[in-house]
């Protein structure tokens, strides 16, 4: 049992020595989209809250990245990095619109899945096993 603990503590602080990894280092922000230009796959945008963001971001993201209704003045999330050469700068891997904040990780709606609420699908979700 000893052999086994200090097994998993010498591998956990390996892992805690080589960093964290670039999946778990991003970040998600929701922002208000400014300007556009889809050809080039460039956004400015505006952070919409409160943090410690600049005023206005240049955000590079692939084509197909982005949603395909994406326009001016639409509130969007996004995950992806900051640019280590500058703080204005953004590289976003994922674009999606969510619910206005209200359910960033879907938890809710998931949730009202299973209690009947019309949203989603399934076999015999929210509804009784006795009748």
């Amino acid at each position: 049992m000893r052999c086994f603990l200090i097994i998993i503590t010498a591998v956990w602080g390996a892992l805690l020595w080589a960093g964290t990894p670039a999946a778990l280092a991003q970040d998600v922000l929701t922002v208000q989209v400014v300007s556009l230009d889809p050809d080039q796959g460039v956004m400015i945008v505006e952070p919409v809250g409160s943090g410690s963001t600049p005023d206005s971001i240049t955000v590079y993201y692939a084509l197909e990245q982005a949603p395909p209704r994406l326009s001016q003045g639409d509130v969007i999330r996004m995950k992806g990095t900051w640019s280590p050469d500058n703080s204005g700068q953004f590289t976003a891997f994922h674009i999606g619109y969510g619910k206005n904040n209200q359910d960033p990780t879907g938890v809710r709606s998931r949730i009202g899945k299973c209690r009947g609420q019309g949203r989603g699908g399934g076999k015999g979700q929210g509804k009784s096993w006795g009748k």
